[in-house]
This record gives structure tokens, sequence and C-alpha cells, in this order.
């Protein structure tokens, strides 16, 4: 399964930043089962649309890497992600080395 979790990109700026977005509807396959009643947007899924979008600012910059989630610092969720909610996905390049890189992220809902 490929899990694509940005509809577009809204701005881009290589190797330094970029900004996505996501409309998310009743119909996503994970509201099925989190949680019946109650759904949600999966934290790991939130944290997975920072990596794309950081990933998309990355590989705008160095072509000839792959880019790969491998660590997670530190992550807070203030708000769910609910059916119809809109999100926009902020990615902030910290480092950008050859051996790894580091992005800054978050996502809004209304603001």
């Amino acid at each position: 399964m490929r899990w694509i979790l940005v509809d577009k990109l809204l701005d881009l700026k290589p190797g330094v930043s970029a900004v996505g977005v996501r409309a998310f509807t009743r119909s996503e396959i994970f509201f099925m089962d989190h949680f019946p009643g109650f759904p949600i947007v999966p934290g790991v899924l939130q944290i997975e649309m920072i990596a794309q979008v950081g990933g998309r600012a990355i590989r705008a910059s160095r072509t000839d890497i792959l880019t790969v989630l491998a660590s997670v610092q530190t992550v807070r969720f203030r708000k769910n992600i609910t059916p119809g909610d809109q999100a926009k996905i902020f990615a902030e390049v910290t480092a950008l080395r050859d051996s790894y890189s580091a992005v800054k992220g978050r996502i809004e809902v209304d603001g």
C-alpha cells in the first residue's frame, strides 16, 4: 500500500522549506478503525505528513539522495484532525548534510 499524505505543495524553497496541504474526507480507510465513533487521523500519519513535505524540500535541492524517516525527536499533538478538516503542513529544513538531514515541522488546522 502506498501512503501519499500530501494533496498539493503550496510553497517550495529547495533545501530550505516547503508547505503542503491535505484535505481529509470521511472515506479515508484509517477512519474506519481509528476510532469507531470518534474518527481521528493517527499521530503516526501526521508525522509522516511532515516527513513527506520535508522530504520534498530536501530532494528539491539534493536529487541524488533518498529521503527516509529515521527518527523523531519531539512530538506534541494539540488538536485532533478529523474528517472534513484541511491540514496545512509546514516543514523547515534545519540541517542538510551528506550523511543526514533534519526537518522541523508542524501541522495547522484552521490556523
